[in-house]
């Protein structure tokens, strides 16, 4: 599992930059890779491009969580 996401992960890295001749952001490879690591422990699936709309989806999600959860927990300290 953990031997194919991370091909994965370079291949289309490699791809999507065109061999090096462009810059691509990192970012969303390595969410697909741990969001497809859970997804397949958890799950038996995984997602297979970054481009897809549910993972986008997914994303945005966790981040929204996310920025609440940050916020709610700062204010704890006051």
């Amino acid at each position: 599992m953990l031997d194919r996401e991370s091909f994965a992960l370079v291949s289309d890295m490699y791809d999507h930059c065109e061999a090096g001749k462009i810059t691509i952001e990192p970012e969303f490879y390595f969410k697909r890779l741990a969001l497809n690591l859970a997804l397949e422990l958890c799950y038996g699936s995984r997602v297979e491009k970054v481009d897809d709309p549910f993972f986008r989806d997914i994303v945005d999600a966790v981040e929204t969580i996310s920025s609440y959860v940050l916020s709610s927990s700062s204010l704890s300290y006051l």
